[in-house]
C-alpha cells in the first residue's frame, strides 16, 4: 500500500468500527467552466487557422453542479454541510484529492455518496488500454484524473459497504470536448478540443493506479455496496453544452438538463429507467449524443439514483 493510500484510505477502517452510526448522505460536486486559455511558451494566446483565439471555456459547467447541488438537498435529503461544492478555479488536483481524503474519514457502511463532474473529458495515449486511449476528466488546473481511478474507488466503496453513484456530464472522445449550441438559433463556434495551457507542456496526471481494494472495512458480516455510472455520451462522441437565445435561461449540459429535471419529478423512480427516458429524449433532438451507464449489479439499476 502507497504513503498515498495509507494517509487517504486508512481512517475510514477506524469510521467502519463505529457501526452504530446513522448511515449518511455525502456528496462531492464538481463544475468547471472557466478553465484557462491556451497560450504558447512565450504566453501569447493561441488562435485557430482563422486567427480567432482558442478558448477552453464551457457556458453550463458551473450551473449544472449547482443545479445537482439543489437537487441532492431538497430531494434526497443530503444535508448541506455534508455536500462539497468546488466550481471553476477551486476545483484543483490538490483540493479534489483533498475531499476524497475527506471522505474517506466519514465514510461508513450503509453510507450513499454521490460523485458529480462537470467539465471537459479528454484522452491520453496508452499502452494499458484495448483501444490505446486512458479517458480522463479535466480539472480546472489542467490536473487529469484517469477513468480507472473511479472504478477502482467504486468497487472500493462497495467492498466497504457504501453505495456510490457517479455521473460524468463530459465526454472522453480522444480529445473532443463538450460541444457548444444555441437552441433555436444559430450554433456558436464549438469548442472542439481541450489545448492545454502552453502550446510545448503537458498537463499534469496525477498516477493513481489503483485503489482495488484498499478501503478496509470492520471484520465480520457486512452489508455489500453497489455503484452507478451515467455518462454524458459514448466515447466516440462530444457531450453538449447548452446556451439558450433567451439570456434568463441558464446554460446547462444536455444530459444534467433532462437527468435533474426528471429526478425532480420523480426522485424515487429507478435510475436504468430515467437513464432510458433521458436517452429517448436526446433521440428526437440533433445532438449526436447517446449517454451511457453502467452498474454494478443488475439490481442496483432498478434502484433510484443514490442507490
Amino acid at each position: 500500500m502507497t504513503n498515498f493510500l495509507k494517509h487517504l484510505l486508512l481512517p475510514a477502517l477506524l469510521i467502519s468500527l463505529a457501526t452504530t452510526c446513522a448511515a449518511e448522505n455525502y456528496a462531492l460536486v464538481m463544475g468547471i467552466a472557466n478553465y484557462p486559455d491556451p497560450v504558447d511558451e512565450f504566453g501569447a494566446v493561441l488562435t485557430d487557422d482563422a486567427g480567432v483565439p482558442l478558448s477552453n471555456r464551457l457556458s453550463g459547467a458551473v450551473n449544472d453542479a449547482r443545479a445537482i447541488n439543489r437537487l441532492l438537498v431538497s430531494k434526497y435529503a443530503f444535508r448541506a454541510p455534508n455536500v462539497q461544492l468546488l466550481l471553476d478555479e477551486k476545483a484543483t488536483g490538490d483540493a479534489f484529492f483533498a475531499a476524497w481524503k475527506s471522505l474517506a474519514y466519514r465514510l461508513k457502511p450503509k453510507d450513499k455518496l454521490v460523485f458529480y463532474f462537470s467539465g471537459h473529458g479528454t484522452t491520453v495515449p496508452s499502452s494499458q488500454e484495448a483501444d490505446g486511449k486512458d479517458e480522463m476528466i479535466m480539472l480546472g488546473d489542467e490536473t487529469l484524473v484517469s477513468d480507472n481511478f473511479f472504478g477502482d474507488v467504486a468497487k472500493a466503496l462497495a467492498e466497504m459497504g457504501v453505495d456510490a453513484t457517479f455521473v460524468f456530464d463530459s465526454c472522453f472522445s480522444g480529445g473532443m470536448a463538450r460541444d457548444v449550441f444555441e437552441l433555436g438559433g444559430k450554433s456558436v463556434r464549438p469548442v472542439a478540443k481541450f489545448v492545454p495551457r502552453r502550446k510545448l507542456s503537458k498537463p499534469r496526471k496525477l498516477d493513481v493506479t489503483s485503489l482495488q481494494g484498499a478501503m478496509l472495512t470492520s471484520k465480520g458480516k457486512k452489508r455489500a455496496g453497489s455503484y452507478a455510472f451515467l455518462f454524458a455520451s459514448r466515447e466516440s462522441e462530444p457531450a453538449t453544452d447548452l446556451q439558450f437565445k433567451d439570456p434568463t435561461v441558464p446554460s446547462h449540459g444536455l444530459l444534467t438538463l433532462l437527468l435533474t429535471d426528471l429526478l425532480d419529478q420523480l426522485p424515487k423512480a429507478p435510475i436504468i429507467d430515467v437513464m432510458a427516458a433521458v436517452g429517448s429524449e436526446i433521440k428526437k433532438t440533433k445532438f449526436e449524443q447517446r449517454p451511457m451507464y453502467k452498474f454494478s449489479t443488475p439490481s442496483r439499476g432498478r434502484r433510484p439514483f443514490t442507490g
